[in-house]
């Protein structure tokens, strides 16, 4: 986790250098984005983990699919993008891993923090659904519910007409609550 200096995409904005490496691929560039975010990266493993080896062996999974991430998704704020998708790979980790798990019944915490953490897992799951949506649904739900955009800002900023954009929430929605539903989440608030 060094901080790499010297190459020309030093000077580059984070948004330049993410634009510049979905056209290109080239390993200059994502040396540059490994150099920027290798900390941060490490950092909130080792908040959500608590452990330096099992961070570690998250760090490298996370930069191996990073490339892929970057060039899949349509990214406005990479900081706030990346951390994010660290905090989520971390969390789903902590859910998997079965020697991690704690009944909530067990920890001594207020209600007021259960329904915290609970809002949380529901929040986690909202946005893994998310990125199961196609990119033009997931970028209008994004700009729609998370950005509060309006109908006519989103058609500006993703070039295309207003109908396109109404029909593009509207889809994103109901593939939004079919997955979740699907998936057992907020069933009990359906009932």
């Amino acid at each position: 986790m060094f901080k790499f200096q010297g190459n020309k995409y030093h000077k580059l904005s984070d948004s330049e250098l993410i634009t510049l490496y979905q056209k290109d691929e080239s390993s200059a560039i994502f040396t540059e984005i490994y150099g920027r975010y290798s900390y941060l990266t490490m950092g909130v493993c080792l908040k959500y983990l608590k452990d330096e080896d099992l961070a570690k062996d998250l760090f490298s999974k996370i930069f191996e699919e990073l490339g892929a991430k970057i060039v899949k998704y349509e990214i406005l704020n990479f900081n706030a993008w990346m951390h994010r998708l660290v905090k989520n790979e971390c969390l789903m980790y902590l859910r998997k891993s079965k020697h991690y798990f704690i009944p909530i019944y067990e920890l001594e915490i207020s209600e007021e923090k259960v329904d915290t953490i609970y809002k949380e897992e529901k929040y986690q799951l909202l946005e893994t659904a998310i990125n199961t949506l196609n990119e033009k649904q997931s970028v209008a739900i994004r700009y729609f519910y998370l950005e509060d955009k309006s109908y006519q800002e989103i058609a500006q900023l993703m070039q295309t007409d207003l109908n396109t954009i109404k029909s593009l929430i509207q889809n994103g929605k109901r593939n939004l609550k079919n997955t979740l539903l699907q998936n057992q989440v907020f069933k009990d608030e359906q009932n």
